[in-house]
């Protein structure tokens, strides 16, 4: 999940996240992430003919990430609050409870 958040913040060639991000916003496109229990998950939607710069987003996030500093605090604070707000909802409760049981040991 750590990983999830800070590819998306820049990379060697895009150092910033709105440098990044803007390989696909700027056309019209969206980046997405997500984290399950064992992958995480970058899609973008982009018209065909930007493809190029779909790819060039990903690569560059996944396999030259910044792993700035102040963007890993920033980050922590983040992903702990979303952990905070998981342990009170009911129905994330019921999902881990049932995952135990269904792979224990």
């Amino acid at each position: 999940h750590f990983f999830e958040h800070l590819t998306l913040d820049g990379s060697q060639k895009y150092p910033t996240k709105k440098e990044l991000l803007s390989l696909i916003v700027d056309t019209g496109g969206s980046v997405h992430a997500v984290t399950s229990k064992d992958f995480t998950e970058f899609t973008t939607k982009i018209i065909n003919s930007e493809t190029e710069k779909g790819l060039e987003l990903l690569s560059q996030a996944v396999f030259y990430p910044i792993f700035d500093e102040k963007n890993i605090e920033k980050e922590k604070k983040i992903i702990l609050e979303e952990y905070k707000r998981a342990l009170t909802n009911d129905q994330r409760q019921l999902f881990e409870s049932l995952i135990g049981i269904s792979y224990k040991d």
